[in-house]
């Protein structure tokens, strides 16, 4: 016996789920008691009903000949369905709301430990203590010490705009990878002038590290959407600079073949065993010697970047290059790095 329904939610009014099909559909206006025949022409003998519960509308809708027969059965099997739709799209219904709030929440306190790094790395070049006092005269203590401490203001601009870029890196991750169809915009780009904008804000970083950056130079072009390429690339810097062996280099070259955009990451970076391998892209996940060496975050930044070029019509990978494991010591511990390769795919054309 076939019994077909659809839910609709009374307070948006929206339908949250339906399985009927579209000769059916027509019926739902006629539809207002808990069972009913609706005589409907050409399909002949229907029975209906609607069921209203707490939260929703459920219309149901059968053309069983025991259903047609027996409006006693009908009633039954519709309040023993009706038990489980509400059951089920009450979980369901919680499950997106703590998934949304759990969502938020980490927005919350990613947003609010950037905002931190930008204090704090302002208030190294200029004391806070000094800057409190409420005058008019805050401007005259900034160039005043600036000029008796030669400082590199330069190098904090691009401390800040790194911080700046990383909020706004949070928003679009957010945007794009938690929302409901976001919205794209795939046109043609040069790979490398994407690189570099990405790049500029961390050179500090690397530099203080001693790690050199070779972005070789390409006028490849490729179709995505610059802002959610440009997170990705934001999360793969922000990932290099972080598990990257210090005095190595990392080399960035942009290749193509006959359909796509190669971008290849090499780096001498933390080693990870070959069975973590497969998990690299997984949410939440960080390998064993990045949690023995306190570098492990929050296991977003590599799913996420697969995320958002998959977003792109591309694909990335990751390999392991065998036989040059090397250990490097920092700290009294000695940590293993090795050779590591990543490869971003991207159209070079519209998909047909």
């Amino acid at each position: 016996m076939e019994l077909k329904f659809r839910v609709i939610d009374k307070i948006t009014q929206e339908t949250t789920f339906c399985n009927l099909k579209e000769e059916f559909k027509f019926l739902l206006p006629r539809i207002s008691l808990p069972s009913e025949i609706i005589n409907s022409g050409n399909l002949g003998k229907i029975r209906c009903g609607l069921v209203d519960t707490e939260k929703n509308k459920i219309f149901f809708i059968s053309n069983s000949k025991d259903y047609i027969q027996s409006s006693s059965r009908f009633k039954s099997d519709v309040l023993h369905l009706t038990s489980l739709i509400d059951n089920f799209l009450t979980h369901i219904c919680q499950q997106q709301i703590d998934f949304q709030l759990q969502k938020t929440q980490r927005l919350s306190h990613n947003i609010r430990s950037i905002n931190a790094n930008c204090l704090t790395s302002f208030f190294s070049f200029f004391p806070q203590e000094e800057l409190s006092s409420k005058d008019n005269k805050i401007q005259t203590k900034i160039e005043k010490i600036t000029k008796e401490n030669h400082l590199d203001i330069p190098n904090l601009l691009l401390k800040l705009h790194k911080n700046h870029l990383a909020i706004k890196t949070e928003f679009e991750v957010f945007e794009k990878l938690y929302t409901k169809n976001p919205f794209l915009s795939k046109k043609k780009h040069k790979i490398h002038r994407v690189l570099m904008n990405v790049y500029y804000p961390f050179f500090s970083d690397f530099q203080e590290k001693g790690v050199l950056v070779n972005i070789y130079p390409s006028e490849l072009k490729s179709i995505f959407d610059y802002d959610t390429l440009h997170v990705a690339f934001f999360h793969l810097f922000e990932n290099a600079y972080k598990y990257s062996k210090p005095n190595s280099s990392i080399n960035i070259m942009i290749s193509e073949d006959l359909s796509s955009t190669l971008i290849t990451f090499n780096m001498e970076s933390l080693a990870i065993d070959s069975s973590e391998i497969p998990l690299i892209f997984t949410e939440g996940w960080s390998s064993n010697i990045s949690k023995e060496t306190g570098k492990s975050g929050n296991g977003l930044g590599m799913y996420i970047v697969k995320r958002l070029v998959e977003l792109n019509n591309g694909n990335i990978s990751f390999e392991a290059i065998p036989n040059t494991l090397s250990k490097y010591g920092s700290n009294g511990l000695e940590i293993y790095f090795q050779k590591n390769k990543i490869v971003i795919s991207l159209n070079k054309n519209q998909p047909k």
